[in-house]
């Protein structure tokens, strides 16, 4: 149960970071595309608990503990590199985005600059990251426990005392929501990976990648009705969950906030480790100090564009391979039934 409960909360952490818990990601995704984004947040829910699953259970039947042992279910050497470098730089994207987002919000409530700000935060990972992939995962578990427990609250009481009533005009979804989930899994494969050797059985498996897709569909699904109601008739800046928020009082705002470093946080870490996981440098503090200077120089391109555009491009090609890995992950899990 314990591993359970790392294992959903680590997934849901590393999900949850400022592009999710700041509502930016939800606008691009799905608000935009008005009533049938609802659909969209059931495809992206489906998507993300066939994966993890796909991935645990075959980790658990071949008997694989590392990343690059999960590479070795694909046949070919071209196509296991493909994916490995794959993940590495879409993980490396998301890194770049949240040192970028951490910058925005510390200067919000700091006399700092933004770069300043995404400095600090840059180097306080980089020095977490060096400890290792493992101890990263263990705290992202609980961290994630405490992030979706407040981010459903602070949604449930801004619908509570909401201002608006009407929803935006209604257009289709369905591309995008797999273009989203694209981005946001391939870059989570080595978490998957590495935390699905731990678990105890397939019926774990199913556990954890039911019980945290359950957790973000209802996080999605929330966001989305709030920012439905307000998008198009009050100016939510680059952080529409932190400005709501903040419109309602200014302990939530303080409160949302609190949440929305510690997304920032959690996604930093497991995409960090995911970075360390696919190029093999891990505890390695050179390579991962080299990398977060690339990640931290690419964040002055400004957190809304860098969803808007790298988050986009790593989606669709992201959305490609999460096709391939998951057929792969099924083929490998009705091989290992037969063997037995």
């Amino acid at each position: 149960m314990k591993q359970i409960i790392i294992a959903s909360y680590s997934f849901i952490a590393a999900v949850i970071g400022a592009g999710f818990a700041s509502g930016q990601e939800i606008m691009c995704y799905f608000v935009r595309f008005g009533k049938l984004g609802f659909p969209g947040i059931v495809i992206f829910a489906a998507v993300f608990a066939v994966f993890s699953f796909s991935v645990m259970c075959a980790c658990k039947k071949l008997g694989i503990l590392t990343f690059d042992g999960f590479l070795d279910i694909f046949p070919h050497r071209a196509l296991r590199n493909t994916i490995k470098y794959s993940i590495g730089i879409f993980a490396f994207a998301v890194y770049a985005v949240m040192i970028s987002a951490a910058g925005g919000i510390g200067a919000m409530i700091t006399p700092l600059s933004q770069p300043l700000c995404a400095l600090i935060c840059a180097i306080f990972c980089a020095l977490l990251l060096c400890r290792g992939a493992d101890g990263v995962f263990n705290i992202n578990g609980i961290l994630g426990v405490i992030l979706t427990v407040g981010i459903i609250a602070c949604c449930m009481y801004i619908l509570r005392y909401r201002e608006h009533h009407a929803f935006s005009q209604a257009v289709s979804a369905l591309s995008d929501s797999y273009i989203y989930s694209g981005y946001n899994l391939i870059s989570l494969t080595p978490v998957m990976a590495v935390l699905g050797s731990r678990l105890g059985s397939g019926r774990a498996a199913a556990a954890v990648s039911g019980s945290s897709a359950a957790a973000l569909f209802v996080m999605t699904a929330l966001m989305y009705g709030i920012l439905s109601i307000y998008a198009h008739k009050v100016d939510l800046g680059e952080f529409p969950m932190l400005t709501l928020a903040y419109r309602q009082n200014s302990a939530l705002g303080a409160f949302y906030y609190v949440m929305l470093a510690g997304a920032i946080i959690t996604t930093l870490l497991s995409s960090g480790g995911s970075i360390a996981e696919s190029f093999g440098f891990d505890k390695k503090p050179l390579p991962v100090f080299a990398v977060t200077s690339i990640a931290y120089l690419l964040s002055g391109a400004g957190f809304g564009r860098l969803v808007n555009t790298a988050y986009r491009f790593c989606g669709i090609a992201g959305a490609f391979l999460l096709t391939i890995i998951t057929i792969f992950c099924i083929r490998a899990i009705f091989k290992a039934e037969k063997e037995k």
